[in-house]
């Protein structure tokens, strides 16, 4: 997996590292770290972390150049300002800090022959858990000029859910969409379809 082997050097011993997990829900990623600090707003959701903060992506309360690793997994970026939480993300990183970003992908098979697939950004209406919800849905290019912009070095990226996320769109079932997880793995090794995955996860380091 991406983010196990992104990790691996985070995950063998406790570290003199800040770790900020944005968007966390108290999820640590197995990360080992003295200070792992999640920032939700949700509080019910951080009710098992030692280190929590209640605030918004959009302005971390944190100290400048204070970070060694962020973690930003799950829709953070497609819930709020993509611009204003990378330029954030970039602020409270150190010089050589880690930073792993998720997004969902605009260029997903679900998309292609629709208008969702054009500019920065798109609106879509889909479903999530049986519910029927909203969600902005990112250009790729332009969040990786947008980390390129704010300072950061682009070193890994990797798509997932290329062909299960059409099949969950068309099914709404999970248990049948999952089945299709080894296409996925297969079609992430074909370069023309291998950019099409509805989740992007990009690994970056601070410049």
């Amino acid at each position: 997996m991406f983010i196990d082997s992104f990790l691996r050097d985070y995950r063998t011993e406790p570290i003199s590292t800040l770790v900020a997990n944005l968007g966390s829900g108290g999820v640590d990623y197995g990360v080992l770290a003295y200070t792992h600090v999640h920032l939700d707003r949700a509080p019910q959701q951080l009710r098992n972390v030692r280190f929590r903060v209640m605030g918004d992506v959009e302005n971390i309360p944190l100290r400048s150049a204070s970070v060694d690793l962020v973690l930003c997994v799950g829709e953070v970026l497609n819930l709020a300002s993509p611009e204003r939480v990378v330029e954030e993300i970039s602020r409270v990183a150190k010089p050589g800090a880690l930073l792993l970003l998720e997004f969902e992908s605009n260029k997903s098979f679900e998309f292609i022959f629709s208008h969702a697939g054009k500019g920065n950004r798109s609106l879509i209406n889909t479903f999530h858990n049986d519910r029927d919800i909203v969600i902005c849905i990112l250009d790729p290019a332009y969040i990786y000029s947008l980390i390129n912009r704010a300072g950061l070095e682009l070193l890994r990226v990797r798509n997932f859910h290329i062909i299960s996320a059409l099949i969950y769109r068309i099914t709404r079932n999970a248990d049948v969409a999952a089945k299709f997880a080894s296409a996925d793995i297969l079609l992430s090794r074909l370069p023309l379809l291998r950019h099409r995955g509805c989740n992007i996860i990009v690994g970056c380091a601070k410049r």
